[in-house]
């Protein structure tokens, strides 16, 4: 959805700006990209001129990712093509498969490093940067905790160090609400220097995502930047720079 708003010209609401999309997951989708836009241009043909903003480019390896966004090349693709939004999906899955939990050490300075270059891109050519996450669970015991149970809470992936490099945190979560017949979906401001914890309802359409009335869904309240306990629901984070 934001890489077809970021391509889009501005008289159709977009930025008319170019998109930079790393596929780590092979889980870009044209078709799905060509259905939003089309809904966009209102049955028109999509222009190629909106084709040719967003670039695709696989990675496998976080030596590709660091190639690709420190390489001459790219800082000329940025400033040739407008470049309004890099997006990195996902950061966890690369991380996953490269490092066991033997090579703590050397994960985390990888990500410290694709965490500087993100943001040092986004910076000096005045960009955004969507990175997404995947989810784990933490346990806590102890005095925490009555009867020593141990409880388990979702948290992003990646830990602390990944945790503190991201400027904002969007969590998304399915809801067992439906509207009209559909799934809900919530999205929470879970980390942000200009914003509360803040939460909001959408639900995902042909055209892209469509508000939900908050009042006809009851949301969950948190006090910190994770989610509650045990709540069951199947998590995201999208984390921007």
């Amino acid at each position: 959805m934001l890489t077809v708003t970021v391509a889009l010209p501005k008289e159709r609401g977009g930025l008319d700006g170019g998109v930079v999309y790393f596929d780590s997951e092979g889980g870009f989708s044209p078709e799905r990209l060509a259905e939003m836009a089309t809904s966009r241009f209102e049955g028109e043909v999509v222009p190629k001129e909106f084709l040719r903003k967003i670039f695709v480019f696989p990675v496998q390896t976080s030596a590709a990712l660091l190639s690709n966004l420190c390489s001459a090349q790219f800082e000329e693709l940025i400033v040739d093509s407008g470049v309004r939004l890099i997006v990195v999906d996902s950061v966890a899955s690369i991380a996953r498969r490269e490092f066991g939990s033997s090579h703590i050490a050397l994960r985390q300075e990888t990500l410290s490093q694709e965490a500087a270059r993100l943001k040092q891109l986004a910076e000096v050519f005045q960009l955004a940067v969507l990175v997404t996450n995947q989810v784990t669970t933490a346990y806590a015991r102890g005095a925490e905790v009555s009867n020593d149970l141990v409880a388990a809470m979702v948290t992003p992936s990646l830990g602390l160090l990944w945790f503190h490099a991201v400027n904002t945190r969007l969590t998304l979560a399915y809801s067992s609400v439906r509207v009209q017949g559909a799934d809900v979906r919530e999205m929470t401001v879970a980390k942000s220097p200009v914003s509360p914890v803040v939460t909001v309802v959408y639900q995902i359409t042909g055209a892209g995502l469509r508000a939900v009335n908050p009042t006809q869904v009851p949301l969950r309240r948190s006090s910190n930047n994770f989610w509650s306990p045990n709540d069951g629901l199947q998590s995201r984070p999208l984390e921007a720079r």
